[in-house]
């Protein structure tokens, strides 16, 4: 069984198929994603082959990070339907994506609201809101202060470019008693997001909604300080961090070794008092393994993904 989550869409693998969620059709491994539908029963199938999985890795609660406005009823209807049926009990927190960039954003997050006071109950929750203000190293899409060394001039790109927008976004979704949950890779990125939180904090006076900036891979140094006294969690993945092996190689070649020396500082952000936790961004990351997770996390070395290379 194969379980897949990132920003365009879901994808589990049931069946010796693969199953796209958010774009609705079943695929090979070569096919180019298209919109057509799944149905019910297959979307169900993947959730209890993942609900198996992650009780075998000994999770009782899990956070689902992202579905898209097309799919939320679908996705929430399926969890409702399989905790009626006493099939689910996965506790799984989830976060639902709003774009800033559209013209329907404030129907988004009502639409959010609306399914929350719908679906949730004790197994299902819909606990906050996803942003996304950046891409990836490797894609050259995450926002950099500095120009990646394979790329002179690229620094990379915001998802979000205008911070009055991201401040106004915030500041409704913490209104409407759900906290942000925002994607941001780059140290611009990260340096943009607390910038509009804080204003965000100013304008509504809400000082502890639990707002929340995930993976943070490379943070500028003054930014530390302000993530904890903004009351912002630190969601790091620590299996991404080892300063071992092929995963530092290939950060080296994109953003140097000065910059892939502090990739994912953990100990930086306890430091400086912000409440951190960890996830596994799981399948991004091949393994979800809590033991691997703490290993990482202290030794900074993996030689390989799962419990076996403890």
């Amino acid at each position: 069984m194969f379980y897949f989550l990132d920003e365009n869409f879901y994808i589990w693998r049931c069946d010796n198929k693969i199953v796209s969620m958010a774009n609705y059709r079943v695929i090979d491994d070569q096919a180019k994603i298209s919109h057509v539908y799944t149905p019910e029963d297959e979307r169900r199938k993947g959730y209890i082959a993942w609900q198996n999985h992650a009780f075998s890795l000994g999770y009782t609660a899990v956070a689902e990070a992202a579905a898209i406005e097309n799919e939320l009823t679908h996705v929430c209807s399926s969890y409702s339907e399989l905790v009626d049926a006493g099939i689910w009990k996965l506790r799984t927190y989830a976060a639902y994506m709003v774009q800033p960039s559209r013209s329907n954003w404030k129907k988004q997050i009502s639409h959010i609201k609306e399914c929350k006071r719908r679906f949730d109950s004790e197994y299902f929750n819909i606990y906050g809101v996803k942003l996304f203000e950046d891409g990836v190293v490797e894609a050259h899409t995450a926002w950099m202060l500095d120009d990646y060394d394979d790329r002179p001039g690229n620094k990379g790109k915001p998802i979000i470019t205008n911070k009055d927008q991201l401040i106004k976004v915030i500041s409704r979704i913490n209104r409407n008693d759900l906290p942000v949950h925002v994607h941001s890779i780059g140290d611009a990125a990260t340096k943009f997001v607390v910038d509009a939180i804080e204003q965000s904090q100013k304008k509504t006076g809400i000082k502890n909604a639990r707002n929340t900036i995930a993976h943070l891979e490379i943070v500028d140094k003054k930014d530390f300080a302000r993530i904890g006294k903004n009351h912002i969690i630190a969601c790091v993945a620590p299996l991404w961090c080892p300063s071992v092996g092929q995963y530092i190689k290939t950060e080296i070649g994109f953003i140097g070794k000065e910059r892939s020396k502090r990739l994912f500082p953990v100990k930086s952000f306890i430091n400086a008092k912000a409440l951190t936790v960890f996830h596994s961004d799981y399948p991004s990351s091949p393994s979800a393994a809590i033991p691997e997770t703490i290993f990482r996390a202290v030794t900074r070395y993996g030689s390989s993904y799962g419990p076996s290379s403890i």
